[in-house]
C-alpha cells in the first residue's frame, strides 16, 4: 500500500500541472498552503485542525489565487491513513502544484529523485 501511495503521489506530481514548475518557481510564489496529514488521520491546514470539506474549499480558493501546496505526512514510510489519499486527490482535482516535505516544519522539500533539500 505504501508503494501505491508513493506511486500515486509521483503521478500527481508529474501530472498535476500542464506546466512543470520547478522548486525555484514554487519557492518564489508568495501564495501557498501548508497541509499536514498526521498518522491518526487528522489534517492540519496551515497548522490548524481541519476537515476534508474545509481543505477542499481552501484548495478551490488557492487554485483561483494560483497558489501551491506544501504537503507533509507524518510517518511517511508507513501505511498512509485514508485521509492522506483523499487530500492528494483533492490537490490533483484542483490541478495545484505541490511540493512534499519530510519535516513537519516544512523546512525541506523532496525533489523528483526523492532527495531532501533545505527550503531557503
Amino acid at each position: 500500500m505504501i508503494k501505491l501511495f508513493v506511486l500515486t503521489v509521483l503521478l500527481i506530481l508529474t501530472g498535476c500541472s500542464q506546466q512543470k514548475e520547478t522548486e525555484e518557481q514554487l519557492k518564489n510564489s508568495e501564495i501557498y498552503m501548508k497541509i499536514s496529514v498526521l498518522q491518526s488521520g487528522s489534517i492540519l491546514l496551515n497548522g490548524k485542525e481541519s476537515t476534508l470539506e474545509q481543505v477542499e474549499q481552501e484548495l478551490i480558493e488557492l487554485k483561483a489565487r494560483k497558489g501551491s501546496v506544501w504537503y507533509y505526512r507524518e510517518v511517511g514510510q508507513e501505511e498512509p491513513p485514508n485521509e492522506a489519499m483523499e487530500v492528494i486527490k483533492l490537490i490533483a482535482e484542483n490541478d495545484l502544484p505541490i511540493t512534499l516535505s519530510s519535516r513537519p516544519d516544512f523546512s525541506d522539500y523532496i525533489d523528483e529523485n526523492g532527495q531532501s533539500h533545505t527550503r531557503e
